[in-house]
């Protein structure tokens, strides 16, 4: 049993996993729609995941640098940058200049919002911003890359992902908040209504997706049995022993990631 358990929290606290799975909080709704309008397309989803995950690894590096915790590596820096720029012209071959314009937008708005001299991580915009490619466009394009069409609707079973990825985004920024040098009231908020902040996100997000289930006429008995499944995911966090021992960012990414995985799976095609 106690090899059950570690082997189980290893599992959980695995880094290089959360990085694989990152990436699918801000695709995998659009992803899933898109294939079940159309066809799973099999390489504009893989250039769009490898797209982010190597955003995700400058992103990763910035805040690193930023914190002191990280030398200046220009070797790793032209190596992510060569790769970026190598998949974004097999997106412009593959779909189109539109595309790879939006996710050049992204990608300008990580290395400027991690810059030291303009510090965006300790301001509200940090959190808007990346919810708005996170939360929304990177979605959008999911969807586009998947069923050649955007659709209105998409838009709405959006909301709850919203909140899910809000927390994602939360807990990152956090991470980066200098509470100790003249804070903002932004940052001292967030700082010290950390837990209510994500406790009301995470319950704003489930009654969301429950709500866009039932309107959607879902089956009353998935969505209760989906509802199990939301209150489940709090569990190791209310067992003090399993929570000390969490690497409480890493499970938050893989609740995330299996929340919206189901959450799009059992939703109607429209």
């Amino acid at each position: 049993m106690n090899s059950l358990k570690t082997n189980l929290l290893n599992y959980l606290n695995n880094t290089f996993l959360a990085w694989l799975l990152l990436p699918f909080a801000s695709i995998g709704i659009g992803s899933i729609l898109g294939a079940k309008a159309n066809s799973f397309q099999l390489y504009p989803f893989f250039l769009l995941y490898s797209f982010l995950l190597a955003i995700g690894l400058q992103e990763k590096y910035l805040i690193k640098k930023q914190q002191g915790k990280m030398i200046n590596s220009s070797l790793l820096r032209h190596l992510l940058g060569v790769i970026g720029v190598v998949i974004l012209l097999l997106i412009l071959v593959s779909v189109n200049w539109l595309a790879v314009s939006l996710l050049l937008l992204y990608s300008l708005f990580i290395y400027i919002a991690h810059q030291p001299l303009i510090s965006l991580e300790q301001t509200e915009f940090y959190y808007v911003l990346q919810l708005f490619f996170k939360g929304l466009i990177l979605n959008l394009l999911a969807f586009y890359f998947q069923a050649q069409f955007i659709s209105a609707t998409i838009v709405t079973y959006l909301l709850p992902v919203l909140c899910f990825v809000s927390i994602l985004i939360v807990v990152q920024q956090r991470k980066m908040l200098q509470i100790d040098q003249d804070p903002s009231q932004f940052s001292r908020f967030v700082y010290l209504k950390f837990k209510p902040i994500i406790a009301g996100l995470f319950l704003v997000g489930s009654t969301l997706a429950v709500v866009v289930l039932l309107i959607n006429k879902v089956s009353i008995y998935i969505v209760v049995i989906f509802g199990f499944f939301l209150i489940a995911t709090l569990c190791p966090l209310c067992l003090t022993q399993i929570r000390q021992q969490l690497n409480k960012t890493n499970y938050i990414s893989l609740v995330i990631f299996f929340i919206i995985l189901i959450y799009s799976f059992i939703l109607p095609v429209f």
